[in-house]
């Protein structure tokens, strides 16, 4: 019997500014190291990118390389300290998931600055499948599917289900977070899944009526409400399985080094993972129809509604 690891949002540490000074960074430069602040950051984002736009939501990461740091910063939500929080309790549970490990973070109004290790010598999946090997990329797959097994036996406390982050707040999955939309959760009564639903039901007022602005949103139907499955599992989702996100050694034989980017990740229905994974693809394409389904099974239900609504919230 697989056994599985318990996750409260109390374990983990919280606060507009973290440092973890066991982490390896200051094992390596000493407890009494800093992290680079903000406008130290700031400046060489202007001097590495000559095109950085400060007002943007989500920045390119500033990397320290003699530090073997990466510094992601951004606004809110695009960035939050949700994800580092998670990156935090991925790193401390019995789970065999590859992230990086972080070492903190600092609020500076709305910008959240993730400070984290830099995984060096690695490449992207996206950049290297092209000429990876046939047994190269089914290998890939093969390390997926066991890293997303271990993911899943993270569980929430008993009778605590929810579905949110991982901190107890919002879901940050962009195709909720339209910017019209409300906040997505945290849906946490009896019957989280739902609630779940039916805050998607409710929403497709907003997108139907962003399209048809003159209807009656009395008049708006649902077509999809009943097609999604009611005896779906919550489990832990990283929510954006793009090969942009995996992260991985640059010889051969190839392993999968780091999943990055766990900003939307949280408690979902468990057919969530499937149909992200999917809709951030091209439906046609080698990945989507042969190496998708190698790490992750179809669902029964719940494919074809997941579609309908990221149409309708306009993602």
């Amino acid at each position: 019997m697989v056994q599985s690891t318990i996750i409260s949002p109390e374990t983990i540490p919280d606060g507009d500014e973290i440092t973890f000074t066991d982490s390896t960074y200051f094992i390596n430069f000493g407890r009494d190291a800093s992290l680079p602040s903000p406008e130290s950051v700031m400046r060489r984002a202007l001097k590495t990118n000559p095109k950085h736009d400060p007002s943007a939501h989500i920045q390119v990461p500033v990397r320290f390389p003699r530090c073997g740091l990466l510094v992601k910063y951004g606004y809110e939500p695009r960035v939050s300290i949700a994800e580092g929080r998670t990156l935090r309790a991925l790193r401390e549970a019995a789970i065999k998931v590859p992230v990086p490990e972080i070492y903190g973070w600092k609020k500076e109004g709305r910008r959240v600055f993730l400070y984290m290790e830099d995984v060096g010598c690695t490449t992207t999946l996206e950049y290297q499948w092209d000429i990876l090997k046939l047994r190269d990329r089914a290998g890939i797959c093969k390390q997926l599917k066991a890293i997303l097994g271990d993911l899943r036996r993270l569980k929430q406390p008993p009778g605590q289900a929810s579905i949110g982050n991982i901190c107890g707040g919002p879901l940050n999955c962009v195709v909720l977070t339209s910017g019209r939309l409300p906040a997505a959760g945290p849906f946490s009564a009896a019957n989280p899944l739902e609630q779940f639903y039916n805050w998607i039901s409710k929403m497709t007022e907003y997108g139907i009526g962003n399209l048809l602005p003159s209807i009656d949103k009395n008049e708006i139907p649902d077509f999809f409400r009943d097609h999604l499955p009611s005896q779906a599992e919550i489990v832990f989702t990283h929510a954006d399985l793009h090969p942009s996100n995996i992260l991985i050694s640059i010889s051969s034989p190839t392993r999968v080094v780091a999943i990055v980017d766990w900003g939307q990740a949280g408690w979902y229905p468990d057919f969530w993972e499937y149909c992200k994974a999917m809709y951030t693809s091209d439906y046609e394409s080698e990945w989507a129809t042969k190496y998708i389904p190698l790490f992750l099974d179809k669902p029964a239900e719940g494919v074809e509604a997941f579609e309908y609504y990221a149409e309708i919230f306009g993602h």
